[in-house]
């Protein structure tokens, strides 16, 4: 029998989304794996020579889960393949970037599936829930202000006005925000902590519900918290979604990653109070995320 191949899990913390989203890794791992596959699973060391210390048993892949796990592991893997779990879009690039020179970039040795949702299915939420709407706004800072050329464009193809107000680190975003909202049927989210953090959540939604413009967001949470509306993956979908990639590494025998991937699998939550309150009419959540999923192209 072959030798197992050995993937190395890093935990940024353990219990709750990372402990939902190691079982369903590990049971789609075990549906689909044909070959041997040694899962080992820590939560990451405090030190950078504490981790090195553990990769220089050189598994065959490393998974950091949570930003704080790739931080360290994208530095200390060097030519181990690397695929990080639970890390928004904008904070995986920024954690490349800011390795060392000497760390490999490529997508062969580089990969992840982010946290947040691709643009396409953000502004197909968009269309199916607001059909009439045509004017979108949108609060960018530092991080976000990078992917604006990407939003706007595919805004365009849909036939959707973006309107951007930039905030600036340190900034107010509620002022900003307040400048936005006469020219906005409706403002689109984007995960940026710059913006929409805990500070500020209250007051954001607030201003917008006193103007009439729902908010399209990027998680369960903020639709709880009075957000309209948003697509959203859990722990446990992008667990699953990891089993899979991992499993069909180690069947091919090979370990090249590939280019970085938003979450296959997802959900949408529409917050029915806040509907009726801006009169707006929704169909059930399990019709909005078929005609959805229907919008998809095909997976590879």
């Amino acid at each position: 029998m072959a030798d197992p191949a050995r993937v190395q899990v890093l935990l940024s913390e353990t219990g709750g989304a990372y402990s939902e989203l190691m079982t369903a890794l590990e049971r789609r791992l075990d549906a689909q794996a044909a070959q041997p596959v040694e899962l080992r699973v820590r939560q990451i060391p405090e030190s950078y020579a504490e981790l090195a210390g553990v990769l220089a048993e050189t598994p065959d892949l490393v998974v950091p889960v949570g930003v704080r796990a790739a931080a360290l592991a994208l530095r200390a893997a060097g030519n181990i393949p690397t695929l990080s779990l639970l890390v928004p879009y904008d904070s995986y690039f920024t954690l490349l970037e800011n390795a060392s020179p000497a760390t490999p970039q490529e997508p062969s040795l580089r990969s992840a599936i982010f946290l947040d949702q691709p643009f396409e299915r953000q502004l197909d939420l968009l269309r199916l829930l607001l059909p009439k709407a045509s004017r979108v706004g949108t609060l960018a800072g530092p991080n976000s202000s990078r992917r604006i050329a990407e939003l706007q464009r595919l805004s365009a193809q849909r036939g959707l006005q973006l309107t951007i107000e930039p905030v600036k680190s340190g900034d107010n975003p509620v002022a900003a925000l307040a400048r936005l909202l006469d020219r906005s049927e409706v403002l689109l989210a984007l995960p940026d902590q710059s913006i929409f953090n805990r500070a500020s959540l209250q007051a954001i939604l607030l201003t917008t519900y006193r103007s009439d413009v729902p908010v399209l967001g990027f998680s369960r949470a903020y639709v709880n918290a009075g957000a309209f509306a948003a697509v959203h993956s859990s722990a446990r979908q992008i667990g699953e979604q990891a089993g899979e990639w991992i499993a069909a590494l180690a069947n091919a025998d090979h370990w090249r990653l590939g280019t970085p991937r938003y979450p296959d699998y997802y959900s949408l939550t529409v917050n029915t109070r806040v509907a009726q309150s801006l009169g707006i009419k929704v169909t059930d959540e399990v019709s909005l995320l078929e005609q959805l999923q229907a919008l998809e192209p095909p997976r590879p």
